[in-house]
């Protein structure tokens, strides 16, 4: 499973980062799963129901992807 791992990385990188994380709702992710008729994969649905709101420090990086 990659999402302990990728978890993990990110806090050894950012202390502290979890603190301004902000997930999507539950409602929301099963919207776009709704939208796209197919469930999401288990890597994308942790990313967003982790930081798919809101990465905090990743904001930026995220910006240019």
């Amino acid at each position: 499973m990659l999402e302990p791992e990728m978890d993990a990385f990110v806090r050894r990188l950012v202390p502290g980062i979890e603190n301004s994380w902000k997930g999507a709702s539950t409602d929301e992710i099963e919207d776009l799963e709704d939208q796209v008729d197919q469930e999401l994969p288990r890597f994308y649905r942790w990313f967003l129901s982790t930081m798919g709101a809101g990465a905090g420090p990743l904001n930026r990086y995220m910006e240019h992807y």
